[in-house]
């Protein structure tokens, strides 16, 4: 199956998070976009990997942990292939940061 689509926000987000590592580490943030493209290819193999928070995202919405960093993915499992459409820090008050979602 095709990997999951990388939504241009999820880029934007992306782009912002390498770029802030990359001033203290050029080698973890090349590692960053390599685990989201590894998550893409894992959620285009298996849409329903992550789990429902449906109290901070409403439905099909779903989250999925980035290996090894504090990003979560939200998602859109029943596009074909997935739509990833966030990247956020795991800190973030992800009920805010996803009211328009």
């Amino acid at each position: 199956m095709a990997p999951a689509t990388i939504a241009p926000q999820a880029k934007r987000e992306l782009l912002a998070a390498a770029s802030w590592i990359s001033g203290d580490s050029p080698r973890a943030a090349l590692k960053l976009t390599e685990v989201m493209l590894a998550a893409a290819d894992a959620l285009g193999r298996n849409p329903y990997l992550g789990h429902e928070q449906p109290d901070v995202a409403r439905l099909p919405f779903r989250f999925f942990k980035m290996k090894g960093f504090p990003y979560v993915l939200v998602y859109d499992p029943t596009r074909s292939p997935p739509v990833i459409a966030r990247m956020l820090h795991g800190a973030r008050d992800l009920t805010d940061a996803l009211k328009f979602l």
